[in-house]
């Protein structure tokens, strides 16, 4: 009895080690398969992000070149700018500033609600003062092109992000417009699913968009994204939210 007992712990204990070493490893690996997933998924929609505002500020660019935004009186201006507002769905507000920020025409937003799913969101005075405060005018005197820091409407929480363009001529003149980032918010609540969490920020760290239950970040995944705003390449680590 004991020679068998002796023969079934040499036998068990190292199917038991096994054992324990081949949970690790598979672990491990869906660990990475998960991460790596998460990782690319992130980066596809940062892309995202990057895309649409370029584009936004090819189109208003292209606006600034073929009307002809440096010779017209007021009234004229704000007939001309209705134009590629109407072109553009995702832009919520087109103006014509001069290089002091004062506007030389009247600007162009839709103030009623839009239909759900519309890529353009109502603007009213406290979204209009708003824009102006983040219209990055000093930028783009300087470099022709500038866009702003992403921030968030108080009334419906979608972020948004302000762009200019300068205007050949003298004086110079700015064509300046808000994007709106509703539609590519929506891909955040996609992204983040039933339980879990994707959010944009901007340089300093604050959240501008959230997809997920909406809770506060953990110390965890604020410092993970410190990592990332401070490296500017992927960081990928697991982290223990806020509700464990």
């Amino acid at each position: 009895a004991r020679i068998l007992l002796a023969l079934l712990a040499v036998g068990v204990a190292p199917v038991a080690v096994l054992g324990l070493m081949s949970y690790e490893v598979n672990r491990r690996e869906l660990i990475e398969t998960a991460s790596a997933a998460q990782a690319q998924a992130a980066a596809e929609v940062a892309r995202q992000f990057e895309a649409f505002v370029l584009n936004g500020v090819e189109h208003v660019e292209t606006a600034s070149r073929y009307l002809p935004l440096g010779r017209l009186s007021r009234g004229d201006a704000t007939a001309a700018l209705g134009i590629p507002f109407r072109q553009l769905p995702w832009v919520n507000v087109l103006v014509l500033l001069s290089d002091r920020g004062d506007a030389l025409a009247a600007p162009v937003f839709e103030p009623s609600p839009q239909p759900e799913g519309a890529g353009r969101e109502a603007i009213g005075p406290p979204e209009l003062d708003a824009f102006a405060r983040r219209v990055p005018l000093a930028t783009v005197l300087a470099s022709d092109v500038a866009i702003g820091p992403p921030y968030v409407s108080e009334r419906t929480g979608v972020p948004r992000v302000a762009v200019a363009v300068r205007i050949a001529g003298r004086p110079p003149r700015v064509l300046a417009a808000e994007l709106s980032l509703g539609q590519l918010a929506a891909r955040l609540r996609e992204l983040a699913g039933d339980d879990g969490s994707a959010a944009l920020v901007d340089a300093q760290g604050a959240v501008v968009a959230r997809g997920g239950d909406g809770r506060e970040l953990s110390a965890q995944e604020r410092q993970l994204l410190e990592r990332g705003l401070a490296s500017l390449s992927p960081e990928v680590r697991s982290v223990v939210r806020t509700d464990g």
